[in-house]
């Protein structure tokens, strides 16, 4: 599958918020405080999480540094991005969508390469989907193929390393397209197709993204042994 450039990851992560902040704008007041796929946060906080990496360096400053904002931005510092949730969610949905639509992009989205704009992507979609599912909101359409699943390669070598049990894990498109990761003492290795998996998760790119992040996931997952029911079994929560 062809590479993703930058600017179409950039290009994507806008997109995200275009279509969410379409579906945002529609909820009642009822929707927008049931709690969403994040446990202790309202849809209406998630929605406002969407945009807090935006506001880097500004809400910790400089000081804080580029590590304290990544902590904070991976819900490490809960109380003052708790705080800013919730008081930008009683702004209710319009105001929400409002400021989605003419937001900055978030501060990793803004790094040099494309590591930092996956990472920015990957979780305007996680979180989109922690709105969408408990309200039964279905997608206006699939995030763009080639950048969902270039992200997908990237975060899931990241959360490999939460599996206690080591072994080859595979990932395998309806397209066809598959790797496989393997263990070794830092990042996971990963390589182009399947190469003698000992589980192979098998589904969409966008469900197998979400698969990774820990979220409920329309896949299947194939493999006998500790290591596969171990797949089977982790959550792996971001």
């Amino acid at each position: 599958m062809r590479k993703p450039t930058r600017a179409e990851i950039v290009d994507a992560i806008k997109h995200e918020w275009e279509m969410i902040a379409a579906d945002i704008e529609t909820l009642s007041i009822e929707q927008w405080r049931k709690e969403s796929l994040c446990e202790g946060w309202s849809v209406g906080e998630v929605a406002n999480h969407l945009m807090y990496a935006t506001k880097f360096p500004v809400v910790i400053g400089w000081r804080g540094s580029i590590g304290l904002a990544i902590e904070a931005m991976w819900h490490r510092h809960p109380n003052a991005l708790d705080r800013w949730q919730t008081e930008m969610a009683a702004l209710g949905p319009l105001d929400t969508a409002s400021r989605l639509r003419s937001s900055r992009l978030p501060f990793t989205a803004r790094f040099p390469g494309s590591f930092g704009p996956r990472g920015g992507f990957f979780e305007q979609v996680v979180h989109s989907e922690d709105i969408r599912k408990p309200l039964a909101i279905r997608r206006a359409e699939e995030p763009a193929e080639n950048v969902t699943w270039a992200t997908l390669r990237t975060w899931a070598r990241i959360q490999y390393r939460k599996l206690k049990v080591k072994g080859r894990l595979g990932f395998e498109a309806p397209s066809g397209d598959a790797f496989t990761l393997s263990p070794r003492i830092m990042l996971a290795k990963i390589s182009d197709g399947l190469i003698d998996p000992d589980a192979v998760v098998r589904g969409s790119s966008l469900e197998m993204l979400l698969f990774v992040a820990g979220r409920p996931a329309e896949v299947e997952i194939d493999g006998d042994g500790p290591f596969a029911d171990a797949v089977r079994e982790t959550k792996l929560t971001v």
